[in-house]
Parts: C-alpha cells; structure tokens; sequence
C-alpha cells in the first residue's frame, strides 16, 4: 500500500493530461515522469478500466519485439541523422500506415497495395525536403517513443510538420474499453501527448493535426470504430483550437472519404482503413494543401 500515494499523485496528474484543457507546469510534467515507472508496476486492480488504458497509452513505448520494426525504426532516425547534416528539412510526416503507405511499404517491406500511394508521393512531394516517418501499426505511444529515440524534429528546422496518428489506438480500445466515449478520449490523450512533443521540439514549425480517417474494416462493421473516431477528432480539434495558435491547426481531410449515409467509402480505402489508388491521391493533396 505505500505505493499507493505515488499512484494517486500520478494518477492526478493523468487525468490533467488526458484533459486536453489542462496546463501542466515543469513540476507537475516532472512529476508524471517519476511517477511513471512507480505506477507501471502497480496492479491492474487498483486503476479503473480507463486509468489503466490511460498509464499505458501516455507511456512511449516500442515494439521492438515485431520483426522489422526496430530495423525500420533505426533506418527513419538515420534518415533524420543524414537530412540534419545536409541543413534540415522542410516538411515531416509522422504517422503509421496510413503515413507509411506513401512509401510503399509495410513495416519496411514492399507492399503492391500501396504502389500507387507510393507514385502519388513520388509525382507530388520528391520536389520538397520532406521526409516520411510513418510505421505500420504504430499507436501514437509508438510515435511518441519514436520521437524520443532519433526521429523527433529537433535537429531538423522544419517549417512544417504534419501528424497523423491514432487510428490504431481507435482500432484496439474499441475493443477492450466498455464504450466508445472512453475509448475515443483515450485516443485524444495520447494523440495530445505527440502533439506535445513536437512542440517542444520543434516550437516554430507550423504543426498540422490531420484528423483520423473514417474508419471501419467491412469484416468488422459490428463494431463501433466510428464513433471512437469521432469523438476522438473532437477532443483533439478542440485541444488544437483552444491553443488559439497559428502554428498549430486542425484538418480534417476524411470527409470525402464517407458517402452520404456515412458509410466508408470503399472504392476509396477498400479495406475501410487506407487510402488506395485515387484515395491516397485525395489524402495527400489534402495534406500537402494544408502546410501550405
């Protein structure tokens, strides 16, 4: 039980980072981070269903165990290493598959679904310092630890960055939290903590928050990944404009990507999660238009 007033301490301040109007002081950040590793090891008996999805999603964490992610993890931050020496680079782009897609690649291996998406950055994004950093898979406390581990922007001065991260994180705690409203504010935490973390790495790029693609593989349609999205938008969207910043904004590009009774639209992302062919053209200007 001694470990208990570390946990409530903690615990506190989760809960005012989860809370996309909350404002933590260098104490209270140094705070979260001593008491992190304490509360880990805490049993999953003593936090609430949310509490504990929430102490998991805020902690960076790898996925060094999955074949091929620590190589492709190694080869983006050498990436990050080389564009620095050679003065920086304009636009970044942090994501998961959605991200990666426009590489042409699936955790570092070539994948024929996303030729095309991989054309499409080819025709309209080669002519930029940009870089891809996007990972199949990856939650946004992946990112986070990507971030941390060689391929954050510090080094690089961009003049914009672009995130889009989350759907996974939809995707899995859909399924294990009791309802979508948990399930969604979860996702907006720990898309804020990302968010964070490029601003204080890179406090003058322009930071474009691309709202989560409408999101339901057509195997799964009983379940509510929508609704989690939605709401996870929303809490995002809101954190955004509360900053009142035009260094960082909000876009929403998965409006076209819905038909008219809400439904994804599957000629657009086939497996009803990415973007393919014309799909992946529409996303990228919609990305590209907006570092603008």
């Amino acid at each position: 039980m001694a470990a208990l007033p570390t946990l409530c301490l903690f615990l506190a301040v989760l809960r005012c980072i989860s809370s996309t109007s909350c404002a933590l002081s260098d104490a209270d950040d140094a705070l979260h981070r001593r008491s992190a590793a304490a509360a880990r090891h805490l049993t999953a008996e003593v936090l609430s269903a949310q509490d504990a999805a929430l102490l998991r999603h805020l902690q960076p964490a790898s996925r060094s165990s999955l074949p091929g992610w620590l190589d492709l993890h190694e080869q983006l931050a050498d990436e990050v290493t080389a564009a620095a020496a050679d003065g920086g680079a304009d636009l970044l782009v942090y994501g998961d598959s959605i991200m990666e897609a426009y590489r042409g690649t699936i955790v570092g291996e070539p994948a024929d679904m996303f030729t095309a998406s991989k054309a499409a950055w080819a025709q309209r994004a080669t002519a930029q310092r940009a870089l891809l950093l996007g990972i199949s898979g990856d939650q946004a406390m992946h990112l986070l630890w990507r971030l941390q581990n060689g391929e954050g922007p510090s080094k690089l001065k961009p003049k914009a960055i672009t995130l889009m991260i989350g759907t996974n994180d939809a995707f899995h705690l859909t399924r294990v939290l009791p309802d979508t409203q948990e399930a969604g504010h979860v996702t907006a935490a720990a898309v804020m903590q990302c968010i964070r973390e490029l601003q204080r790495q890179a406090p003058l790029a322009r930071i474009v928050v691309l709202g989560l693609l409408p999101l339901q593989p057509p195997h799964m349609r009983r379940l509510p990944f929508g609704a989690a999205v939605a709401v996870a938008n929303k809490e995002v969207q809101d954190a955004v404009q509360r900053q009142a910043s035009d260094k960082l904004v909000f876009k929403d590009c998965g409006t076209p990507f819905v038909d008219a009774i809400g439904e994804v639209r599957l000629d657009l992302m086939p497996d009803g999660v990415h973007p393919e062919a014309a799909g992946a053209r529409m996303l990228l200007k919609c990305l590209l238009d907006a570092t603008q």
